[in-house]
C-alpha cells in the first residue's frame, strides 16, 4: 500500500513537472510573429499629386497681332539729282492687335551704283511728313548679305492702332550731281520680311510676305 502511495505522488510530480517545460501555443506564436514583423523592410508614405503633363504657363497681357503690308505706290519712279524723291508709299495694317513699326530694310541688288552714284540718303516718313528715321548711304550702312548689297532703317517706334491702315513712305535724296553712266533703270526692293513690327504682347512679327519692289530711273536736270 505505501508502495502504491508512493508510485502515485512519483507519477503525478513527474506529469506536472513535464507540463511546467511545455510552452503554450500562445507563447510560441508571439515570438514567432514578433520575428516575422521584425523581418519586414518598413516602407515610407509619400503622398503623390498627379500631373496632367500640360505646362501651365502664366498667361500674358496684351494681343498677339500681325501687319498686313502693301505697296501702294508706283512700280517705277524717275529721281532727279538734287530732288528729294518718293520711292515706296507702303500701307501697313494692325491686325489682332495695335503693331509697332520699328525697322525697314531697303535692297539695293547687286550693284554698288544705287548707293555710291545716285541715292546720297534715305528716309521713313509718315503721313504728316514726320521723319522717323533716316541714313547716310556709305560702306558703313550698307552691308553685303549673299551678294546683295542692304541697308537698315530703324531706331523707330511707329504705333498703329488695331485694325487701322497708316502709309508710311521711304524717300530718298539723290546726289547733286548724278554721273550720266548712272542714268539708268535700277531696281529697289523693300525684301521678304523686311520689315519688323511688335504686338502689345511684344512678339515680333516680320514682313512682308514677297518683296516689294520699284525700278528707278534717274535723270540728270
Amino acid at each position: 500500500m505505501d508502495k502504491l502511495l508512493i508510485g502515485i505522488v512519483v507519477i503525478t510530480l513527474f506529469f506536472t513537472f513535464a507540463s511546467s517545460k511545455t510552452p503554450s501555443n500562445s507563447a510560441i506564436e508571439k515570438p514567432l510573429k514578433n520575428q516575422i514583423s521584425d523581418n519586414q523592410p518598413t516602407v515610407d508614405v509619400v503622398p503623390v499629386t498627379q500631373t496632367t503633363g500640360i505646362e501651365r504657363r502664366p498667361i500674358e497681357s496684351g494681343e498677339e497681332g500681325l501687319v498686313k503690308i502693301t505697296s501702294t505706290g508706283p512700280n517705277s519712279v524717275t529721281v532727279y539729282e538734287g530732288q528729294k524723291s518718293t520711292l515706296f508709299s507702303v500701307a501697313f495694317e494692325a491686325k489682332g492687335s495695335q503693331m509697332s513699326v520699328q525697322r525697314v530694310k531697303v535692297d539695293f541688288g547687286q550693284t554698288k551704283e544705287v548707293w555710291l552714284r545716285l541715292l546720297k540718303t534715305l528716309y521713313v516718313v509718315d503721313g504728316s511728313g514726320r521723319v522717323l528715321a533716316q541714313t547716310e548711304l556709305s560702306k558703313d550702312s550698307v552691308s553685303n548679305i549673299d551678294g546683295r548689297w542692304v541697308t537698315t532703317l530703324g531706331g523707330f517706334d511707329f504705333a498703329i492702332q488695331k485694325n487701322e491702315t497708316q502709309t508710311l513712305y521711304i524717300k530718298a535724296d539723290p546726289y547733286v550731281f548724278i554721273d550720266s553712266s548712272s542714268t539708268g533703270f535700277f531696281t529697289v526692293s523693300i525684301p521678304e520680311d523686311g520689315v519688323r513690327s511688335q504686338d502689345t504682347r511684344g512678339g515680333n512679327t516680320y514682313g512682308p510676305k514677297n518683296s516689294i519692289s520699284v525700278k528707278i530711273q534717274a535723270e540728270s536736270r
